[in-house]
């Protein structure tokens, strides 16, 4: 932990002449069939260390009303990473950290085709409350992102994703396909089909797949808003505003 602490220093004291970026979000979701919602509050650091290789810090505080719900975490369109992996929400309240290092390198760089590759380690620490559940994970992944622009207005994004995670061990996938549609700017209409798998080794497997549909819309310079409804094994609604520094 302490060689941890001296890592993220020596990162937040480099020279700010290398690019760095900063966001913040407020998430609200809903689960109607599992009477599921939750509030979070999400934010991410990340420092490119040199071209293609970046280091960053993601965290987040949460309020969720049950225990047990689960499901990806869909993600702002066009930016990959998957559609995230299932989380705890086992408490009513969590807070958790996840430091990580990426490489990315773009494989074609096409005015109307882009190919991407990543690769990297992420590790997650979560306190759950009540009860002081500590949670720890690390987890080597890498992927592919795809943007394929159809036309002035279409444009057609995938990515794949491979994680394994170390605690408890066992591979995780996710993937989604996704249309989005710039025809109403500055709005951007957009949906797709996403899938995981979670599949621990000493434990039962966990599949989700299903349709979404959502809007991204920019606010103000740096101030997004999103909306988007789906399913993944049970049908959820959120609303996420964005701030990017």
């Amino acid at each position: 932990m302490k060689k941890l602490l001296l890592v993220l220093w020596a990162v937040f004291a480099l020279p700010p002449a290398l690019a760095q970026g900063f966001s913040l979000a407020l998430r609200l979701e809903n689960r109607p069939l599992l009477e599921d919602w939750e509030i979070a509050l999400q934010g991410t650091y990340s420092l490119e260390l040199q071209p293609e290789l970046t280091v960053g810090l993601r965290g987040y505080a949460n309020v969720a009303s049950v225990q047990g719900s689960g499901g990806p975490g869909p993600g702002v369109p066009g930016e990959g990473r998957g559609r995230g992996r299932p989380e705890d929400r086992g408490a009513v309240v969590g807070l958790g950290l996840s430091p990580y290092l990426e490489y990315a390198r773009r494989l074609l760089d096409d005015p109307a085709l882009q190919l991407g590759a990543y690769a990297g380690a992420r590790a997650d620490l979560s306190l759950s409350l009540p009860g002081y559940a500590f949670g720890f994970d690390i987890a080597p992944y890498a992927g592919v992102d795809l943007g394929w622009l159809l036309d002035e207005d279409w444009e057609l994004i995938s990515n794949l994703e491979a994680r394994f995670y170390l605690v408890p061990p066992g591979p995780y996938l996710s993937s989604y396909l996704e249309f989005d549609f710039y025809g109403f700017q500055p709005a951007t209409l957009y949906g797709g089909y996403s899938f995981y798998l979670d599949a621990p080794l000493s434990g039962s497997p966990s599949l989700g797949q299903g349709p979404y549909l959502g809007v991204f819309y920019p606010l103000l310079e740096g101030l997004s808003a999103q909306g988007e409804v789906g399913a993944d094994g049970a049908w959820y609604a959120f609303v996420r505003l964005r701030l990017r520094f």
